[in-house]
């Protein structure tokens, strides 16, 4: 087989933090009169959804355009001021995947960010259209097909009962490409090489029915339900084509719109990365499948 290298791309997707994503919170007096109306930030900046109430001595809470609204009879903007939980609050050190979760727990899109300066940022629903997001998204995507991959050409001996998950048509095509494909030698069998090649000129879609319609590696994903495995990978395909094309996220799905839905999402990708690695090193271990000849 040919011999497989593995980038730990989790690695890159741990390597962005809460605070490469978050926004400057902006900081408003508690005695601010509301009669002076909403404070602004910088040209641009998105100043109808949160500031940070505070003065030199203490922080008193935050207040957010939603809030002025409901409570315009009040004289200044610390009579509104919303005490921070401790579910509101999160290290500016996080890794930016481990930021899922802790936002699914809340009832918005809303964490605000602890730095050594104290409450000085906070990440919304915007935040997660941004590129960090999307890098870390793809990075684990990748580390999913890479895992894909070697489940396949790591047994030779199911190859073909594998590829007869692939329409016919795309089949043939597969087999085709093989015929004229120099790549994959030195291997003793000319039928396992065929194969192979074949594999390898696949795309992710024929390579994910390769494995979905076996039922052993389908489970391999983490669904006992066939059909949940399937709207799985659709909606990972989806991901990734949005996120190949520099598109937002939300335009995938509309379960990406909510903060648990986001979160399922990266937990369930991660659960299948944990799965067919577990089986690769279970292959490592007992040395099934076929090596390099």
């Amino acid at each position: 087989m040919q011999d497989m290298s593995f980038v730990h791309f989790e690695a890159v997707a741990r390597a962005f933090t809460a605070l490469d994503i978050a926004r400057p919170l902006i900081r408003v007096p508690p005695d601010t009169p509301m009669s002076y109306g909403l404070p602004r930030g910088p040209v641009g900046y998105p100043h109808d959804w949160c500031w940070l109430v505070a003065d030199d001595e203490r922080v008193y809470g935050y207040v957010t355009e939603e809030i002025m609204d409901e409570e315009d009879a009040a004289a200044c903007i610390g009579d509104l001021a919303e005490p921070f939980g401790l579910r509101h609050l999160v290290s500016g050190s996080m890794p930016l995947l481990d930021l899922v979760p802790r936002l699914a727990e809340e009832d918005s899109w809303t964490l605000f960010v602890l730095t050594e300066q104290g409450i000085t940022h906070v990440v919304t629903g915007e935040e997660y259209n941004s590129v960090p997001v999307r890098l870390c998204l793809f990075a684990l995507l990748s580390e999913l097909e890479a895992e894909m991959i070697h489940a396949l050409v790591s047994r030779p001996d199911l190859l073909a009962q594998r590829l007869g998950y692939v329409p016919e048509q795309q089949r043939n095509d597969l087999l085709r490409r093989a015929d004229h494909d120099s790549t994959w030698m030195g291997l003793h069998n000319a039928d396992t090489t065929r194969l192979l090649r074949a594999v390898n000129w696949a795309n992710l879609v024929n390579k994910e029915r390769m494995l979905s319609g076996d039922p052993f590696s389908r489970n391999l994903f983490g669904f006992e339900d066939p059909q949940q495995a399937e709207e799985f990978l659709d909606l990972a395909r989806r991901v990734r084509n949005k996120v190949a094309h520099g598109q937002h996220l939300d335009e995938a799905s509309f379960e990406l719109l909510t903060p648990q839905g986001f979160a399922q999402f990266v937990e369930n990708l991660r659960r299948a990365i944990s799965l067919f690695a577990e089986e690769r090193r279970a292959d490592e271990r007992y040395g099934r499948g076929t090596s390099n000849s």
